[in-house]
């Protein structure tokens, strides 16, 4: 552990399995850093550091600015810490913890595995999620203030996501909880027609309170429903809500408008027998 200033003009080898602390302090200097192992940074000030091959980042309160990684495994922001403008040759996980801000000014492809728990992506830039990789809200709130467009799978977990600006869905947005307008902000969801929205076969409701235009498949099984709280707009996509004995999943519309010009589907969901007379009924609520 080092808590004084630092000045690496030569080489700090961390080996695999090995830590090392820089704590309290600023660390400058054009030095290598050979570290396959961990290195952790905590109330300290850190700008344009250039790694090679490292095996763990962790920063609490602390900033890190225009990093350059040759490949990095895990990278976890906690303590309200800041990360400004990476560049990753490779990134294995990327977790953004308690107040910690992950922000970029150019687009940036996410790792396959991405946890936002009480932390903030934003930045001139946008965010992508690949296919195959995964975008998790965490406890607390997850507030987005870019764009994403997510080709992999977005997971709600019960929590609740703030936007700030237009999420494209091609790929699938699952589970309870809400997404919602960061402040006065006016984002939208599309829902593309390669997306999936459903809350999941589990009990519980996702709610969608920002504009949404659906091109592609909302799922409603029917344990559960989805509510939605802003303009709904449902040009083109599919409505599946679920039918299982006498329940059926739920479609709650409370908002400034909605047009609809796709097709509400009712599917009977697998190993569900409707006997012959068997009645739909359709009403409304408030």
């Amino acid at each position: 552990t080092i808590g004084v200033t630092f000045i690496n003009q030569g080489t700090v080898s961390i080996p695999f399995g090995a830590e090392f602390h820089l704590s309290s302090t600023t660390v400058t200097g054009d030095g290598q850093w050979l570290t396959p192992g961990s290195l952790y940074l905590s109330y300290s000030m850190w700008t344009g550091p250039v790694f090679g091959t490292l095996g763990n980042l962790y920063l609490s309160h602390s900033t890190m600015i225009n990093p350059v990684f040759g490949a990095l495994g895990n990278l976890n922001l906690a303590g309200e810490s800041t990360m400004a403008d990476p560049a990753f040759g490779a990134l294995a996980t990327l977790e953004v913890r308690s107040g910690s801000v992950f922000t970029v000014s150019e687009p940036l492809t996410l790792p396959l595995l991405t946890t936002i728990a009480d932390g903030r992506l934003e930045g001139a830039g946008s965010f992508t999620v690949p296919v195959g990789g995964t975008l998790a809200a965490g406890y607390y709130n997850t507030v987005i203030l870019s764009p994403v467009v997510n080709n992999g799978t977005i997971l709600v977990n019960g929590y609740r996501i703030f936007l700030d600006a237009d999420l494209t869905n091609n790929g699938l947005i699952s589970g309870h909880g809400t997404i919602n307008r960061y402040g006065t902000a006016t984002p939208t969801i599309t829902n593309t027609a390669t997306g999936m929205i459903t809350p999941g076969v589990a009990a519980g409701s996702l709610t969608i309170g920002v504009t949404f235009i659906n091109q592609g498949t909302v799922s409603i099984p029917s344990t559960s429903s989805v509510s939605f709280s802003g303009l709904l707009l449902h040009p083109t996509g599919t409505v599946a809500v679920g039918v299982s004995g006498t329940a059926a999943g739920a479609v709650n519309v409370s908002g400034t408008g909605l047009a609809l010009a796709g097709a509400l589907h009712v599917v009977v969901e697998d190993g569900v027998a409707l006997p012959v007379g068997s009645v739909l009924q359709f009403g409304s609520s408030t």
